[in-house]
């Protein structure tokens, strides 16, 4: 029986979550003047989303563990991994709050979740259909690789350019999006968002695995990246401050993307360097975008207000 796949309902509860968020927020910043607009928009995304997979999915949820074997390897090794993930996602901004002042842990902060938006807009819907694709040719050594490979040269031309053009033109963005008071965030956004492009080159494990049955991967890849992190994190910003917690998240991601890519190649047999190298017309592209954003960047640092916007949409359509 052919297995069909329909994602439009998943953008319907994505953008319909995204959207009830900003108009709750919007609303209760109106009418309260307050930070409960934070609440309400972190509250109400998730609860519409919810609603509306029942909406899409109709069914009376039951407690049962009649089938827990089924998932208890997927539950466990998720679980742990998820949880060694959040002390990853989050150690820099720990130890900065005992290092740091709090103008610089907030500005940190800001940068850090500015360079996270190509991941959560881009990246991760990207990634989302992978486990079914992979899942119809996992029995198929050569095509699961050839799927591989397209796949992460799809997300390398995809997001690459992203960073890039975000990492060039930090500046006259933050300028234009939040204003001059936020100006010291622009030079940590540019390296927190370059700091991210190694991990494009193994983006897609996660669904593979999934597809093959290793979810014990990822904790082990979870665990990698703890050790490496938190060190290299407590020691830079101990001595650096914020450039060191930024040179302690360049090299986990640089590290990482070669753990994943090795975890890839005991997977399914592809050498690191094929990996590297396939997605070589998305460097290519990326380098003469970088050429002509760099050319422009001085001009659009002059430019003030509406200009300010208009231009930066002419560079990013030309780039």
């Amino acid at each position: 029986m052919p297995r069909i796949s329909s994602f439009h309902r998943d953008l319907i509860i994505e953008v319909g979550g995204r959207g009830c968020a900003v108009v709750a927020a919007a609303a209760c910043a109106i009418l309260t003047r307050s930070y409960w607009a934070i609440a309400a928009g972190t509250v109400v995304a998730p609860a519409f989303m919810v609603l509306a997979s029942y909406w899409f999915a109709p069914f009376r949820p039951r407690f049962g563990l009649g089938r827990w074997r089924e998932f208890a390897d997927l539950l466990g090794w998720t679980t742990a991994a998820q949880a060694v993930t959040a002390i990853n996602w989050q150690i820099d901004r720990l130890v900065l709050g005992f290092t740091v002042s709090r103008a610089q842990l907030g500005t940190f902060s800001l940068a850090s979740d500015l360079a996270s938006l190509p991941d959560q807009a881009v990246l991760k819907p990207t990634i989302r259909p992978l486990l079914a694709a992979f899942s119809m040719v996992r029995h198929d050594p050569e095509r699961l690789r050839e799927a591989y490979l397209r796949t992460t040269s799809t997300i390398v031309s995809a997001v690459l350019p992203v960073l890039v053009a975000i990492g060039i033109l930090a500046q006259p963005l933050v300028a234009f999006a939040l204003g001059p008071k936020w100006q010291p965030a622009s030079p940590l956004l540019q390296w927190l968002v370059l700091a991210m492009i190694p991990t494009l080159f193994a983006a897609a494990l996660a669904p593979l695995a999934m597809a093959l049955g290793q979810t014990a991967i990822f904790f082990r890849q979870s665990l990698h990246e703890l050790c490496i992190k938190v060190p290299a994190t407590i020691l830079g910003a101990l001595y650096f401050g914020v450039a060191g917690a930024i040179a302690a998240r360049a090299r986990s991601s640089l590290v990482m993307g070669i753990v994943s890519a090795a975890y890839v190649r005991s997977l399914i047999g592809v050498p690191l360097g094929v990996q590297l190298v396939r997605p070589w017309r998305a460097f290519a592209a990326s380098a003469g975008m970088a050429a002509l954003l760099l050319a422009l960047r001085p001009w659009l640092q002059t430019l003030t207000g509406f200009d300010r916007g208009l231009g930066l949409v002419g560079a990013g359509a030309g780039g």
